[in-house]
């Protein structure tokens, strides 16, 4: 079960220093070398093809986010300048970024926790907080944000239907009730589906036209 996360903690680290080195040569640092990105992973990785591609799958996805990304890290780190920022923490940020923003299979805690540990092995002992004070309002803002869009695509409720996972209270909740304050009036219905209407079987209809006799 750990292996598959050490390679991925792995391929992050690849993925830094590659993003490291096109921050600081420009966009055009793999073709100054006659190669790509993707060969950069792959020779990085040393043979290990997840390591290999999980690492292109971030470097390529945050150099081609990478304007957005840069305009909501300014928008949160509102009394720093990206340039000023150390260029490992600035390319931390931005790897994790781009997992909270576009790796819906990469849960937020894990690519927070991932990015702490990267500031705090290639940058400054005081980087692992300043990452992640940033990452935790950028989680906290993507949340707000996706919260509106997934009600919408939800399908609604039914008021007496219980939340998905919520087994226990199924059946007490389905069930009519028989105690209880009498004068309240009918429930509103407008909701609920009409119950189907029992059919009778074939063996009913015989029976219900030739009655046995006595």
């Amino acid at each position: 079960m750990t292996a598959p996360f050490r390679r991925r903690s792995r391929a992050r680290e690849l993925a830094l220093q590659l993003l490291f080195q096109f921050d600081l040569r420009g966009a055009d640092y793999a073709a100054e070398l006659g190669t790509t990105g993707a060969a950069l992973c792959q020779d990085a990785a040393e043979g290990d093809a997840e390591v290999a591609t999980f690492a292109q799958r971030l470097v390529e996805g945050v150099l081609a986010e990478r304007a957005a990304i840069d305009a909501r890290l300014q928008q949160v780190a509102r009394n720093w300048d990206l340039q000023r920022m150390a260029n490992v923490d600035r390319n931390v940020l931005r790897l994790a970024m781009y997992e909270l923003m576009h790796c819906a299979d990469v849960p937020p805690k894990v690519a927070i926790n991932e990015a702490i540990e990267l500031a705090k092995k290639f940058s400054t002992a005081n980087s692992g907080g300043f990452v992640n004070g940033i990452l935790d309002r950028v989680r906290i803002d993507l949340e707000r944000e996706r919260r509106p869009a997934q009600g919408q695509a939800a399908p609604a409720r039914p008021a007496s239907t219980p939340p998905a996972g919520d087994q226990g209270s199924t059946a007490q909740a389905s069930a009519p009730r028989t105690s209880g304050n009498q004068n309240s009036g009918p429930q509103n219905s407008s909701n609920q589906p009409s119950p189907p209407t029992a059919r009778p079987t074939p063996a009913a209809e015989t029976l219900a036209s030739n009655p046995p006799s006595a």
